[in-house]
């Protein structure tokens, strides 16, 4: 596995860890998950001489794959572990949903998903700096719309995805993080990397293997445990998506959308209310 870490020219340690070193805290949190992006912060930060707090959330119903790999990576290179338990349960489901949209300006799906577990992550975080990998994606270029449409012309996704208003949730991240007096570090949105890879084409950074730069810049890490692919973190078994999709079959879903977008779209027009639970 060495080799195939080492076979491609790019390698960003160096600008990861010098990003690591403006940092002035010693302590840094950082939302772990089976991603290269998040460890390889995690990475940078250890070789910068920083202290890392993983904090990776699941639902309270399962153990996900994000969650058990930061779990497994805290063992292995001694950070400390905070569980984050998102609750699976539809009423306060309900009642998060409603205040995503007023409160965080959420519409999307990808916005109401992937801001979700945040609402439960940032108030349990006890450092200052809170680091996670968001960000990477744009990059890369392994969304389905992506590989289809911009394979042979990734400058040109790239150019989209940062001229983006809100590439990877990030107004949501910002309020967020405000709220609970945090600091924000999200290196693979920094200008130092973006520059880096522009030029490079799809194959380049992911030939051998997906994200192949990031694989290259601490192997000495990497070769220690199963790198998994790339996947994004509200589908598979995390169950994000799939506990949101319950609520087609609640009251929520008066018209009989197929599809959870059709409930989002009516909580943007302001036709849902949440409902107290009745105490037995």
């Amino acid at each position: 596995m060495s080799d195939i870490l080492r076979s491609n020219e790019l390698n960003i340690r160096s600008i990861l860890i010098e990003l690591a070193l403006e940092i002035p805290d010693k302590e840094v949190a950082v939302f772990l998950s089976s991603g290269v992006d998040s460890q390889s912060i995690c990475f940078a930060l250890l070789e910068a001489g920083k202290t890392v707090t993983a904090y990776s959330f699941t639902l309270d119903d399962r153990e996900s794959r994000d969650f058990l790999m930061a779990k497994h990576l805290s063992e292995l290179f001694g950070f400390k572990f905070t569980p984050i338990l998102l609750p699976s349960d539809i009423s306060t489901l309900k009642a998060d949903i409603l205040t995503l949209h007023k409160r965080y300006g959420c519409r999307k799906k990808t916005e109401y998903e992937c801001t979700w577990p945040f609402l439960y992550a940032y108030p349990a975080v006890e450092q200052r700096v809170c680091a996670n990998g968001i960000g990477s994606d744009g990059h890369f270029c392994l969304s389905k719309r992506g590989v289809l449409h911009f394979k042979n012309n990734i400058d040109e996704y790239r150019s989209q995805y940062w001229n983006r208003k809100n590439g990877g949730e990030y107004n949501q991240h910002r309020q967020l993080a405000s709220e609970y007096n945090k600091v924000v570090f999200e290196p693979y949105r920094d200008k130092k990397i973006i520059d880096y890879f522009a030029g490079t084409s799809w194959y380049d950074v992911n030939i051998p293997k997906q994200k192949q730069p990031i694989l290259n810049s601490f192997p000495e890490y990497f070769e220690k445990y199963k790198v998994y692919p790339h996947t994004n973190f509200q589908l598979g078994d995390s169950g994000i998506s799939a506990h949101f999709e319950k609520l087609l079959n609640t009251n929520w879903n008066n018209h009989n959308y197929k599809s959870v977008v059709g409930i989002f779209n009516a909580v943007n027009r302001g036709e849902t209310k949440y409902e107290q639970r009745k105490l037995i």
